[in-house]
């Protein structure tokens, strides 16, 4: 049978858009340009799946297979096959870059049937050297009488100048109208234009890597040729702007040494109780530095710790670049860098914080996340879920455009597929550095477009879809529970009845102030710890929340002294039971620590009920639940002499048994201090 093929970019004629099947597997290459670095760019398994790129816009990709030679005149050849054998009207190909090198296209059938469908002799034009991109139609005058299961492409290489790139080819059974259609998240045309953010942030100078912190009120940012940088021309420094009261922001200022410096000087995140600093490089006491990551915390109003850096197993970057992100829980890093597994110019891995306040090897995010190019500034919302990165792997409306993927489970490694945020976040110039605050109504990010200078910080509203899930932002301040002065504390937040804690914090030096982000979703317990202080926990059952809500709770600590008692307020029973439940299991192991830290002191278990029941009924409960907690504490090694169990019954209240709210505060165990040595 003879096939008569009609090439085009555009035929007015074609019926409604059908379903094309693209290639799922590589069955043969003449070659590919296989990189020594960056191993997964420009081979054959790149043209598998729907296009990467918009051909037309594109002037070459990572994520396209390119044949070794710019000239071989034995000419280059791709095999691909397909999932399900079809019949065949049209071939779809998404050439990258320089497109016009296909001479032939030949079918297999699933029968064993081979046939040329395709031929032509490419004319040699200088004008084709370093083109753009095309999405080239090859169409059948007759559709093939046998089962497509493969398709190969011949290219004669020496009739068009440079590389020739193949990102993807697909069949179909008709004739097919495709366009590459950019995957944007719902609502992405209904917001509003992005707003510069004005004279008070942005110069003639660039403006990059906005970091709001979740409170919304102070704005981390990084300068670039800035005349009042710290260091040479062309170097970057760190400055900060505080929000005021009319709802914008206040002139910015430079937050000086010693996290500026005469080097190139950025942060990369902000904790949530605005006490610690994720900063870019390894910093050296003789003013020098190094590829990594370090910690800077507040020592004052104003003044900022030496950074120290972070021990990160395994860690290294191929790349001259990198960008992380620290997320709101103090204890899951977020990097984009080049390693040995990563497929193209830069990866997303992420880092966990272990007990003793190391990292561990930065692990890999997987295949739905990362392509052949590059993925680049991530940054990870409140919700611990979403996930905002820029990447110049996908169909978009520019060089680097911004997505957003949610994490499907704590593998990290199970994503779901990547929106595009829309033509209103990404333009045709540079867009990436995505910031948002806890409420993650607003994004904050760095472009080119409309900017008073070069590259300006930008604000934008974000689509429903767009954002994270809700969060609660809990505030407040640790104070001495004898005299309430401010402390300075870590505080550490968990998920009630999980292993290990859910985040980490630390309170204002001068103030006490902190604040939390928690994810909605389960029940929560904080508390502040201090060295030779008692520490009493809260708790807060958090639903799953559909809208953003802040919250104020202070933390009292108690100086470590005979006659010093605190709540237990992390300790569960089931109703008119002394069984202890898994949710107080976080409680009884700090129990059992602080037993082993101070082995000389003794200590009441107190129960305590409410009214009501009889007397002998409550007495009794509150004896078993004091000796219960008591149990388990001598179970896991703790001297029986060195605790005493006492119910109190409804004798002692401390609220009003009136009210269920009275009730429940009535309902408790206490720690007492007997002796201390």
């Amino acid at each position: 049978m003879r096939y008569l093929i009609i090439l085009s970019c555009f035929l007015p004629h074609l019926l409604a858009a059908q379903s094309i099947q693209w290639a799922a597997v590589v069955f043969d290459k003449s070659s590919e340009l296989a990189l020594a670095k960056n191993k997964g760019q420009y081979v054959a398994k790149e043209v598998l799946g729907s296009p990467s790129v918009i051909a037309e816009s594109c002037k070459g990709t990572p994520c396209a297979w390119t044949p070794k030679s710019k000239s071989n005149g034995d000419g280059e050849f791709i095999k691909v096959g397909y999932k399900r054998p079809q019949k065949v009207k049209q071939i779809t190909v998404s050439e990258a870059f320089n497109p016009g090198a296909i001479e032939k296209i030949v079918a297999y059938g699933s029968r064993g049937e081979v046939r040329l469908i395709f031929e032509q002799t490419p004319k040699l034009s200088k004008e084709n050297k370093d083109r753009k991109g095309k999405l080239t139609k090859f169409v059948l005058e007759e559709k093939t009488d046998f089962l497509v299961s493969a398709i190969q492409l011949q290219l004669n290489t020496r009739m068009v100048y440079g590389y020739n790139q193949i990102d993807a080819i697909g069949i179909s059974e008709e004739e097919v109208d495709y366009r590459v259609e950019v995957q944007t998240v719902a609502g992405a045309d209904e917001v509003d234009d992005p707003v510069n953010l004005g004279a008070n942030i942005n110069s003639p100078t660039d403006e990059l890597a906005p970091l709001i912190s979740p409170d919304g009120q102070l704005l981390y940012y990084t300068r670039q040729n800035h005349p009042d940088n710290l260091g040479d021309k062309g170097k970057q420094d760190v400055w900060c702007a505080k929000l005021g009261e009319d709802g914008q922001f206040l002139p910015a200022e430079n937050i000086g040494a010693p996290i500026n410096n005469e080097r190139n000087n950025s942060i990369c995140s902000v904790t949530p109780d605005g006490q610690t600093l994720l900063v870019l490089n390894v910093y050296k006491k003789d003013g020098g530095s190094e590829k990594g990551l370090s910690f800077s915390h507040k020592e004052g109003a104003d003044r900022w710790s030496f950074p120290e850096a972070l021990e990160i197993e395994d860690y290294y970057n191929h790349n001259k670049f990198g960008e992380y992100n620290l997320a709101n829980d103090g204890k899951t890093l977020v990097l984009a860098i080049e390693r040995d597994d990563t497929e193209g110019a830069k990866d997303i891995y992420v880092s966990f914080r272990e007990e003793d306040g190391s990292w561990t090897a930065p692990l890999h995010t997987g295949k739905v996340l990362n392509t052949a190019a590059s993925e680049l500034s991530p940054y990870l919302a409140a919700d611990g879920k979403t996930l905002y990165f820029a990447s110049s792997g996908r169909p978009g409306y520019g060089h680097a455009d911004m997505f957003m993927s949610r994490r499907l489970d704590d593998s990290w490694t199970n994503w779901s597929e990547p929106l595009n945020l829309g033509p209103k976040l990404n333009t045709p110039n540079f867009d990436a550095y995505y910031s948002l605050p806890a409420s993650g109504e607003y994004a904050f990010f760095s472009s080119s477009e409309n900017s008073l200078g070069k590259t300006d910080i930008m604000k934008v509203q974000l689509p429903e879809a767009a954002r994270p899930e809700a969060v609660l932002l809990v505030r407040g301040r640790v104070f001495n529970a004898l005299d309430s002065t401010p402390l300075a504390a870590s505080v550490q937040y968990e998920s009630l009845g999980k292993e290990g804690p859910s985040g980490i914090a630390r309170s204002n030096p001068k103030t006490g102030a902190y604040s939390l982000v928690l994810p909605s979703g389960t029940n929560y317990g904080f508390l502040a710890q201090k060295d030779k202080f008692l520490s009493e926990s809260k708790s807060i059952d958090l639903p799953k929340a559909v809208e953003y809500k802040e919250v104020r709770v202070d933390l009292y600590l108690h100086p470590i002294q005979k006659g010093a008692k605190i709540r237990l307020n992390n300790i569960f029973f089931d109703t008119n039971k002394y069984n202890l439940k898994e949710e107080g299991q976080k409680e009884l192991d700090r129990l059992l620590a602080l037993m082993a830290q101070y082995p000389e002191m003794k200590i009441e278990i107190g129960g305590h009920t409410d009214s009501r029941g009889s007397l002998a009924a409550n007495q009794t409960l509150s004896n078993h639940r004091a000796k219960a907690v008591v149990d388990y504490l001598q179970e896991h090694g703790i001297s029986a002499k060195r605790m005493k169990a006492k119910g109190y019954g409804e004798n002692d209240p401390t609220a009003s048994n009136e009210t269920e709210e009275g009730r429940a505060f009535n309902r408790r165990i206490e720690l007492k201090v007997l002796e201390l040595d």
